[in-house]
């Protein structure tokens, strides 16, 4: 079983990373980039950059997704169609589905048409308006198939489908990082430089590592069975809802400077440069919001409290009564430790960066999300092809 899924994971992934270098009519590649280039380039998976048939990449389905996940719990119809089982999930991934192809009509419309948003990510579009009709169809095709691609490593892959394509397409890019740091080698104390900013991001990666790997274990106990046993342990990860918040605030700001450029809204994009103060600032708020929003919809203590109590299980030391309360109590101290270290990750890589393009010139895209992202989503490959070991042995 676990042979397959990898096999299928490997060849879905190499399908994508052909698709990322299809070329498309119409379209001149500029080499020029703006400060955002590398937001919206982080949102596709790395693909807007080489902008080929999979251009858009897995972004429209990301942006669709988190908008249903929030919409879900926002509204009484879709929170009781998800409880209904399958058929109601069924119809929710419908949902979604539709609203990534409205995200991927409205982001292929915004590219074609709109010079500012072409310089940012570096490319010039020489069709007329049938033409551009045209790109728009080959654009929202390809974002699509790669939804579908998403879609299958879920079932027959290992992995979440979105989040191992976002991750190929950051490895994809980071032998780029690498000629770019050493194109300055003739830069003023470069080895000083160069040597530093790569112990920092080893130093970076390595707490990327241990953060995803830490989790917090607390004791239960069956009513009926009053001996403590150490398998029945409850686990809730220092991450808890992994790479989610870090993705979603990554999205947000993209899409944001989306519709400045689109709309010609008077507001300083610098605001939302990482390189910037204020940038920084807003990246690092985006996150504690989108970490306390995420981490209290993957944990629900109430349901949590009901599921407990209907297979008469207890935390040690806890009343059932307290259930509900204990652990919205304890995702809230987890949650504030885990979004700490996530800001410090994030802080941290951004100082690297403005550190070797101030000192040596370097224009460095690898980021502390970037290297999260990579982590996060190998941590949740190992820990679902150790499900598929037990599962394994127990059949």
């Amino acid at each position: 079983m676990i042979k397959k899924r990898a096999f299928t994971t490997l060849i879905i992934l190499a399908i994508f990373m052909l698709g990322t270098f299809i070329s498309l009519p119409y379209v001149e590649h500029t080499n020029t980039s703006t400060s955002l280039s590398d937001v919206v380039n982080l949102m596709s998976g790395g693909t807007i950059s080489r902008f080929g048939f999979f251009a858009l990449g897995i972004s429209p389905f990301i942006m669709a997704t988190i908008v249903m996940q929030l919409m879900t719990k926002a509204s009484s119809r879709l929170n009781a169609l998800q409880e209904q089982g399958v058929q109601g999930k069924t119809k929710i991934a419908q949902y979604t589905r539709i609203l990534t192809l409205i995200m991927a009509v409205f982001t292929s419309v915004s590219l074609l048409n709109n010079s500012q948003m072409q310089n940012t990510v570096g490319i010039k579009v020489t069709a007329n308006q049938s033409q551009k009709i045209e790109l728009i169809f080959l654009l929202c095709v390809g974002a699509l198939f790669t939804t579908y691609l998403a879609e299958r490593i879920n079932k027959k892959g290992i992995g979440q489908g979105g989040s191992v394509l976002v991750a190929t397409g950051i490895f994809m890019s980071l032998p780029k990082n690498f000629i770019e740091l050493f194109k300055h080698k003739n830069a003023d104390n470069f080895a000083f430089y160069a040597s530093a900013v790569i112990a920092a991001y080893v130093g970076i990666l390595i707490i990327c590592i241990l953060a995803s790997k830490k989790e917090y274990k607390f004791a239960i106990q069956s009513k009926s069975n009053a001996t403590r046993i150490a398998a029945h342990q409850y686990p809730i990860k220092l991450l808890i809802s992994s790479i989610m918040p870090v993705i979603a605030a990554t999205t947000l700001i993209g899409l944001v400077s989306m519709i400045v450029t689109i709309f010609d809204i008077n507001v300083n994009l610098n605001l939302l440069n990482r390189m910037s103060l204020y940038g920084m600032g807003i990246y690092v708020l985006l996150l504690i919001i989108f970490s306390y929003v995420f981490n209290t919809l993957q944990i629900d203590g109430d349901e949590i409290s009901k599921s407990f109590d209907d297979g008469q299980l207890y935390f040690v030391g806890i009343s059932n009564l307290d259930t509900a309360k204990f652990l919205k109590k304890t995702v809230l101290s987890i949650t504030t430790i885990g979004t700490v270290v996530l800001c410090f990750i994030v802080i941290a890589s951004f100082i690297v960066e403005i550190v070797a393009y101030k000192k040596i010139g370097a224009n460095i895209s690898l980021t502390g999300v970037s290297l999260l992202i990579i982590v996060g989503v190998v941590s949740e490959m190992i820990y679902q092809i150790q499900g598929l070991r037990k599962y394994k042995e127990v059949a």
